[in-house]
């Protein structure tokens, strides 16, 4: 398992790092995967590490009592044993057992060919848009490497993104982060995020819009 939310009838969506996303009641009662999730990048960086890539988190949606709306972020093949971030929706069938109209909301660029340090988790703040956390893949800051992600549920661009008409830059809500995987809101509605350092350099931030955490020319990680 690597990401878990709980639904509004107390039962949980669960996903399985290789690709399974399941449904487990609150009795424990653990149900077979779930169809029409996205085709994951499930491999193990070539440095002998464990594998990271795969279906990473899952958020029924703010509206999920409504529209059923179930959230995910993952490992998206690229083809040639090239990877990326990726955040998708689909809607969940009554039954549990489905999910349909499914479709990437943010996809990650340009793909890496490192297995790992993908992020990600997904945090929606209640004004309609989505956060959505990435790693850096163990290399130097390409475009959308380390950095917090923010885009509206359908995936379109809010207009108080700070980098708005910055070709390319328009999703972001803030940079120089390592690999993000721990985020939540604090009681008064601020975004932390929790990332994992090289050397024992853990970092808790809250990241503000358009600020630069310094990682890696500032920040080491030590």
């Amino acid at each position: 398992p690597w990401g878990i939310d709980q639904l509004p009838d107390g039962s949980f969506l669960v996903t399985e790092r290789p690709g399974r996303l399941r449904h487990v009641t609150a009795d424990g009662t653990v149900h077979d995967p779930i169809e029409g999730v996205p085709e994951v990048y499930n491999a193990a960086p070539e440095t002998g590490w464990a594998a990271q890539a795969g279906l990473l988190d899952v958020k029924a949606g703010p509206d999920f009592a409504t529209d059923r709306m179930v959230y995910l972020t993952y490992s998206k093949p690229m083809g040639d044993g090239m990877s990326v971030t990726a955040a998708a929706r689909g809607v969940l069938s009554e039954d549990m057992t489905q999910l349909t109209e499914v479709e990437d909301i943010w996809v990650q660029s340009p793909p890496s060919d490192a297995a790992m340090h993908y992020g990600s988790r997904l945090v929606f703040p209640g004004d309609g848009t989505v956060f959505i956390t990435t790693g850096e893949h163990f290399t130097e800051q390409y475009r959308d490497y380390g950095k917090v992600i923010r885009v509206n549920l359908d995936g379109s661009i809010p207009d108080d993104n700070p980098f708005v008409g910055r070709e390319g830059d328009d999703a972001i809500w803030s940079l120089g982060h390592r690999n993000i995987q721990g985020a939540d809101l604090a009681p008064d509605g601020s975004l932390f995020v929790v990332e994992h350092g090289p050397a024992g350099g853990d970092e808790i931030n809250k990241p503000a819009p358009g600020l630069n955490y310094g990682w890696p020319l500032v920040s080491y990680g030590e």
